[in-house]
């Protein structure tokens, strides 16, 4: 699984970016006729571990050799598109000079880099100066204080974090475990197979939804999230801020959770398996570890109503104009859909943002640089708008 995992990471993040915008950092038109796009795989040499079986070979190029497909792939595809496709292939030592690697990268102008490093040694990639202004995407750390604490605006993330929030589908099974991706299981699911069970007059799951009820109220009572910051007094404050919500939450939802798993225990030889109380029960029961797993961050989320509320507004405008048009228009509307959705999300009002920033990125010409196209993101214009101005009023950039 880990094997598969490192190859389709490399290879995705490298076909990803063979669709960079023209224009922007990494690309080069010096060969007459043909666009050509710079790729560097950058690769840690650290130790395997010992396979647990000798009668498989062990796999030297797990990150390379999806790097090698996703651009000989892109190749294919360029031929028709005039465009060509490079990869540098830059492989150090352990504790090697990676900054001097980089900077020799990004020199040569290559500036288009798929890291497969730990956290701490892609961070030191990250934070050199001369890579403001590249695309770095993280196949090979997993480490949530990336996304939090440690989040650099020219890093992204094509490996998931080893905090997944999800239902319990199965197809996503194969993603956890002890040392890979933990399992955040959504409460409301768990929720929705109590109302169907109140709804067929099953009076028992009222004790259910009684206690979810409760777990809801303490979530509504937690102070809230701070914004991203860069700045280092902020970070240690939104630190701060988490640990509040996780003490909180051990110290008032805990005990809500271990009265639902002992009624739940109760419940459970009264009930069908196939009837919709004993579905609630099995599907609550089967994934209690999963349930309970946002007690212990406190950045984590008791359900997974925000992604599913911003897709709803996709779905309800697709059951109204039925078609989105052509492909150019679905691009288009992906992308207005995602910056709305992190514009609310970010409590910016969208609107303000747009009138902002549209004019903004026509002033950039058609040749915008990577960094550039960044400054506009969102995220980055809260981030950059509260060091100059501190105290944001109200929602508006």
């Amino acid at each position: 699984m880990a094997i598969r995992l490192r190859f389709l990471l490399a290879a995705l993040a490298a076909a990803f970016l063979g669709l960079a915008p023209l224009g922007s950092s990494g690309l080069r038109a010096d060969a007459p006729g043909a666009l050509k796009v710079s790729i560097a795989f950058l690769h840690e040499q650290v130790p395997e571990p010992i396979p647990l079986s000798l009668v498989e070979p062990v796999a030297t190029d797990l990150g390379l050799a999806g790097a090698r497909l996703a651009i000989t792939d892109n190749n294919t595809t360029g031929r028709f598109l005039n465009q060509q496709y490079e990869l540098k292939e830059v492989l150090v030592p352990a504790g090697g000079d990676l900054a001097g690697a980089v900077k020799s990268l990004i020199a040569g102008g290559t500036t288009l880099i798929v890291a497969d490093l730990p956290a701490k040694r892609l961070l030191e990639v990250a934070d050199l100066p001369e890579a403001k202004g590249a695309v770095i995407l993280n196949t090979g750390a997993q480490d949530d204080s990336l996304r939090i604490q440690d989040c650099r605006a020219n890093v992204f993330h094509v490996i998931p974090s080893r905090a997944m929030k999800a239902d319990a589908l199965a197809q996503y099974e194969g993603l956890y475990g002890e040392d890979a991706v933990k399992h955040v299981c959504c409460s409301a699911h768990a929720r929705r197979k109590f109302v169907a069970a109140s709804e067929g007059n099953d009076e028992r799951a009222t004790k259910a939804l009684e206690l979810f009820g409760r777990l809801y109220a303490i979530e509504r009572k937690l102070p809230p999230l701070l914004s991203p910051s860069e700045n280092p007094v902020t970070q240690d404050q939104r630190l701060l801020r988490e640990e509040q919500r996780r003490a909180i939450r051990q110290r008032e939802a805990e005990p809500v959770w271990n009265e639902l798993e002992k009624w739940l225990a109760e419940q459970k030889p009264g009930a069908l398996p196939k009837s919709p109380l004993g579905v609630a029960i099995g599907y609550t029961t089967n994934n209690g570890a999963a349930l309970k797993r946002y007690l212990e961050r406190g950045f984590l989320a008791l359900d997974n109503n925000l992604s599913e509320r911003t897709l709803r507004a996709i779905a309800l405008g697709r059951n109204a104009w039925g078609v989105i048009g052509s492909e150019v228009g679905g691009k288009t509307a992906a992308i207005l859909y995602s910056a709305v959705g992190t514009c609310k999300h970010l409590g910016i009002d969208p609107l303000g943002y747009l009138r902002e920033a549209l004019p903004g990125l026509f002033t950039l010409g058609e040749k915008p640089t990577t960094g550039q196209l960044l400054d506009w993101l969102p995220d980055r214009r809260l981030l950059n708008r509260s060091r100059d101005r501190p105290r944001l009023q109200g929602n508006t950039l």
